[in-house]
């Protein structure tokens, strides 16, 4: 139980480092992002565009990603404290059931609680980056390139990186993944909007 208690008194994980990182990584997608949305909008080339009668206004847009970012940075860094914390504590108990002598044949065990962890913990941050790459890359897609068919499959793809980065968060925190929903919705409405465009302003 010595051994037991020394490794529970560990600090535990903390939120803070998290949320910075990944508060820093949010603030880099919307910077490279706006680099190819600012200027466009208010290029003639867009304001000239036949877009469908649902569109939301354009003040719409930057209220509705800086809530977004702020609501992805703020559930990445908690669902990854969340897996950091129980890996701890199943590291402390794995310690604690170690038998004192190794078997000269070992059985087949299953992978150990906490390497679990460590690889779920893994795959969320590949998935948070893997977002924020097809997230800041659809506004060069579509407002630089003006390739607008292609950003409508880039849009779908951002949509389903953006139901797995839920998916993989509320693994880890069920508040984290339901927080997360209205950005898969967002990403559709999205991957909508492109594909009506596309249609609209066919390349001649």
């Amino acid at each position: 139980m010595q051994i037991l208690r020394r490794s529970r008194s560990r600090r535990a994980p903390r939120l803070a480092p998290r949320l910075l990182a990944t508060g820093a990584a949010v603030t880099a997608t919307a910077a490279i992002g706006s680099l190819a949305t600012g200027p466009a909008v208010r290029s003639p080339e867009y304001t000239q565009l036949d877009k469908p009668s649902w569109q939301p206004p354009g003040v719409a847009f930057p209220i509705a990603w800086t809530g977004l970012y702020t609501v992805i940075a703020c559930t990445s860094a908690l669902a990854l404290t969340n897996l950091a914390r129980h890996r701890e504590r199943a590291q402390a108990d794995e310690h604690e059931l170690v038998p004192p002598q190794r078997p000269r044949v070992p059985a087949r065990r299953s992978r150990p609680l906490s390497r679990q962890l460590s690889r779920r913990s893994a795959g969320l941050r590949r998935s948070l980056a893997v977002n924020l790459a097809l997230n800041a890359g659809w506004c060069w897609t579509f407002f630089r390139a003006r390739e607008f068919e292609l950003a409508s499959v880039h849009a779908a793809v951002l949509t389903l990186s953006c139901a797995d980065l839920s998916r993989r968060a509320g693994s880890a925190h069920r508040g984290a993944g339901a927080a997360l929903v209205p950005y898969v919705l967002w990403c559709g409405f999205a991957t909508a909007l492109s594909t009506s465009i596309a249609r609209r302003n066919p390349r001649r």
